[in-house]
C-alpha cells in the first residue's frame, strides 16, 4: 500500500544577475491529485545548473541523482545526493561526480536487493 506520492523537480535561475542558483523541490501529497495542489519545498540547493532528479531508497537512504551542468566544458555529468527521509535535506555525498563528460541522465531503481543506474552515454 502507497502511503505518499512524492514529485521532485528542479527550478533555478542561470542568467539572473541576482540569486543565480538551482534548487531540487518536492511535493508531498496523499494521492497523485495532492501534487498539483501542494506547495514545493526545497531539499536541495547548488549554485550549478540542476536537472533531471531521481530518488531511490536503497540500504536504508534515499538517494537523489541529478544532473548537473559544468559551465567550464559546457558538458552535463550526474552527481549523488543521500538523505536519511525522502523529503528531507540531501547532502552531497563523496567521490562526485559519477558521470561526467555528458555521460548522464541518470535513473535508478533496486530489484532483488541491488541498486542499478541506467544513465546516456555520450559518444563525443
Amino acid at each position: 500500500m502507497i502511503n505518499n506520492f512524492y514529485l521532485f523537480y528542479c527550478n533555478g535561475t542561470e542568467r539572473s544577475q541576482n540569486n543565480q542558483g538551482w534548487s531540487v523541490y518536492v511535493k508531498k501529497g496523499n494521492n497523485p491529485n495532492d501534487l498539483l495542489t501542494n506547495k514545493p519545498y526545497e531539499v536541495l540547493r547548488s549554485e550549478k545548473s540542476l536537472a533531471a532528479p531521481d530518488v531511490a531508497f536503497y540500504n536504508n537512504f534515499y538517494y537523489l541523482l541529478a544532473k548537473k551542468l559544468n559551465k567550464t566544458n559546457d558538458k552535463w555529468g550526474t552527481t549523488v545526493f543521500q538523505s536519511d527521509e525522502v523529503d528531507k535535506a540531501y547532502p552531497r555525498v563523496t567521490n562526485n561526480p559519477i558521470l561526467s563528460q555528458n555521460n548522464a541522465c541518470a535513473s535508478q531503481y533496486v530489484s532483488d536487493g541491488n541498486l542499478y543506474v541506467i544513465y546516456s552515454l555520450s559518444e563525443s
